[in-house]
């Protein structure tokens, strides 16, 4: 009898892959791990000046903090007319991956209603940093301190706390203003070509709904560079109430905030990348939710990634610079990582997050298997992240099966 290798080595990997897939990614706690320990491993800093930014590989030019599974990420401002925003923000619509906005889209600016001063941010001494679970800016000035601390609640939701510390010893009344607008231009190969000369059917458009700020668009598909149904949605929702004013692409939402001399308080937003109507309405009441209470989501984030260094840091023979490679390729992996949706009903991992054709379902066979296995056979990335080479492996089993093909896991 003669067996055919290719396909019972395939069985052979799948198994390895597939065995101990009933383990869950259980977060324990971790205390003695440090996330401040691993500051800027990547450079998530960057500041998009076209939808299509790329690098000279055609690649996106800037490496997007994304986490959880989601769809869309966000950036570090790079340079001090960013401070108070975290702007930059990539999202994967299906397909590919592309940005919408600057390093200033939603930056704050306050202003002392009692003295009338806009507190310079610009002017701040700037503490800005990435740690794996978490984008940072401890903005100071003379009278007032602004923190900025962003981390992914879900799998489509990323949740931004901005808390004020008064230095002055002074009550006072500020007002807030966050402002925004989505990138005019399409792409850095032809850099004076605009979206709407470029992409005439995109319909960008900004409206306030019940949810809060959202951008929508007409359905996109087979440009080759975006992606998305006309019901999907980029969802900004607040914990204060804000009056809205709107001029096309750009917005300007404003609060008043009170703040006791030497005191503190919080603000929290959240933006949301949703395919469709379907995922709108599920987030919903996840919004809400993170919003009524903010604190356990961010703390959840945080204990998931000590919970993932804990299990992966495992070499007490390792150097402080193999163990920064350690983290990185976990904030890689991490990055590649995209949760179930449209028809990919396992979460998968990409080979890439900026490569302009392997960044959103793209989830191909001959990468799969071997970070399955790799995944598998390697303790310590198995111990780090149970759950992934399942899905990924499912993920790609499930779509081979149904369209009997060995090319992408295509979504919709």
């Amino acid at each position: 009898m003669k067996f055919k290798l290719a396909p019972l080595s395939a069985c052979i990997v799948l198994s390895l892959a597939l065995a101990g897939c009933n383990s869950d990614d259980a977060v324990t706690d971790q205390g003695g791990v440090s996330l401040t320990q691993y500051t800027d491993v990547l450079d998530r800093t960057g500041n998009p000046q076209f939808l299509r930014d790329y690098d000279q590989y055609s690649n996106l030019k800037y490496n997007a903090f994304v986490d959880n599974g989601a769809w869309h990420g966000h950036l570090l401002p790079s340079d001090e007319n960013g401070y108070g925003a975290v702007g930059g923000i990539m999202q994967v619509t299906q397909e590919y991956a592309h940005y919408i906005s600057d390093q200033t889209f939603d930056k704050l600016v306050l202003t002392d209603l009692d003295s009338g001063e806009i507190i310079d941010l610009s002017a701040a001494d700037a503490k800005v940093y990435s740690t794996p679970d978490a984008l940072v800016q401890e903005l100071t000035t003379p009278s007032l301190k602004v923190s900025l601390t962003l981390r992914f609640a879900t799998n489509r939701t990323s949740l931004l706390e901005t808390k004020l510390t008064d230095l002055s010893g002074k009550n006072r009344t500020f007002r807030a203003e966050w402002q925004g607008e989505l990138l005019t231009h399409a792409i850095s190969t032809r850099p004076t070509e605009t979206v709407d000369a470029y992409y005439p059917n995109y319909g960008r458009k900004m409206e306030k709904t019940d949810l809060g700020l959202t951008v929508s668009t007409n359905e996109m598909k087979g440009n080759w560079a975006i992606r998305n149904d006309a019901d999907a949605a980029f969802v900004i929702a607040r914990s204060v109430e804000t009056q809205t004013e709107l001029n096309d692409l750009a917005y300007t939402e404003t609060a008043q905030v009170m703040l006791n001399g030497d005191q503190e308080t919080r603000i929290f937003t959240t933006f949301s990348h949703l395919h469709n109507a379907e995922e709108v309405a599920a987030e919903s009441a996840k919004i809400k939710d993170i919003l009524n209470k903010p604190d356990s989501y961010m703390k959840a984030a945080e204990q998931r990634w000590k919970a993932y260094l804990g299990k992966g840091l495992t070499n007490t023979d390792a150097t402080t610079e193999q163990a920064r490679v350690g983290v990185k390729a976990m904030m890689t992996l991490n990055g590649n990582w995209r949760s179930a949706a449209g028809e990919v009903e396992h979460d998968t991992v990409t080979p890439s997050v900026t490569a302009r054709w392997f960044s959103g379902n793209l989830t191909w066979p001959w990468d799969t298997w071997k970070q399955a296995y790799a995944w598998r056979t390697s303790t310590r990335m198995w111990q780090w992240k149970t759950s992934a080479p399942c899905s990924n492996t499912r993920c790609r089993k499930m779509t081979q099966s149904a369209h009997r093909t060995k090319g992408t896991c295509w979504m919709w």
